[in-house]
Order: structure tokens, then C-alpha cells, then sequence
């Protein structure tokens, strides 16, 4: 996995895309700290309304309009990942279905790695546990692919706790 671009935008300052319709060579994450942002995925019927510490996944390739539903910050971050991964390829696009402790964790690591002058390693990490969560937890999760061993859900848990 790549990170490419990391942009964290303020309430104050955003109110409305300048680019509403996305279709991106590589992967974007956005991480919701309040205010609403509003997805609408081409050929599907709704459009998904993320709100605090809600995150979702736009894989590349996929086209999207984005609108703003009231005055938010966030943060975007674009990445390539290697598409053959399982946890990568069972997230689909849309919102990402994380337990609401690991997304409080998650976003105050976010917000730590940002500040540092080298993050995308940090970055790098916290994206793969995103992928990794979801996997385990996800609503949509795949049954296709093949359950970890116990060796890694006992680590899994480990890190969990």
C-alpha cells in the first residue's frame, strides 16, 4: 500500500466542492470528524450521508458526486493498495462498518499521525487496520474467503484489546 495525499479541511473553511464529480486512478478514504458529507455512487439508488467519525471508502476507479449536507471537517486521504488483498477487496465502496471504539481510536490516531512531518508510514498503518476492522466487523462481510487462522485471531484480538 501507497499513501499518495493526505488533506485534513476545517468547518470554517468548507461549505462546498469546487470538484463534485470524482473518478480517481487511485483509492481515497474519508474520515468524518462533523458536519455531513454526502456520496452519491453512480448506478446506485441512495446517496450515503457520512457524520461524525463516520468513514468511507472510494475505491479508484468508481465515480462519484460529492455535496455537502451541512458544514464539515475531514479528512481525505488518497492511496493505492493492492487490489488482490481480502480485506481490501470485501470492502466494496461506501461506508466502512468499524465498532464505534475502534473508530474513536482510529480517528484520534489520525489525527496524532497528520501532525507528524513524516506520517505516511503512520498513515500507511492506520489505513490497513481500517481494511482489517471492516473485514472483521463489516455488515457485508465476503464468505468467500478463507478464516483466519488462530494464530492471527488471537493476535487480532490482542491488538483489539
Amino acid at each position: 500500500m501507497k499513501v499518495d495525499f493526505i488533506n485534513h479541511l476545517k468547518r470554517e473553511n468548507f461549505t462546498e466542492f469546487k470538484v463534485k464529480v470524482l473518478k480517481r486512478k487511485w483509492d481515497i478514504l474519508v474520515f468524518v470528524t462533523d458536519g455531513e458529507y454526502v456520496i452519491h455512487y453512480q448506478g446506485r439508488p441512495k446517496p450515503i450521508v457520512l457524520k461524525e467519525n463516520d468513514i468511507a471508502f472510494i475505491p479508484a476507479g468508481t465515480e462519484v458526486e460529492r455535496s455537502v449536507g451541512a458544514p464539515m471537517s475531514f479528512y481525505h486521504l488518497s492511496f493505492y493498495a493492492e487490489a488482490e488483498h481480502p480485506f481490501y477487496l470485501s470492502a466494496g465502496g461506501g461506508k466502512l462498518t468499524l465498532p464505534d471504539e475502534q473508530k474513536q481510536a482510529i480517528f484520534k490516531s489520525l489525527e496524532r499521525a497528520y501532525l507528524l512531518p513524516t506520517n505516511r508510514e503512520s498513515i500507511t498503518h492506520i489505513i490497513e487496520h481500517i481494511f482489517a476492522e471492516n473485514y472483521l466487523f463489516g455488515k457485508d462481510k465476503k464468505t468467500n474467503f478463507k478464516p483466519f487462522s488462530e494464530e492471527i485471531t488471537s493476535t487480532i484480538n490482542y491488538m483489539n484489546r
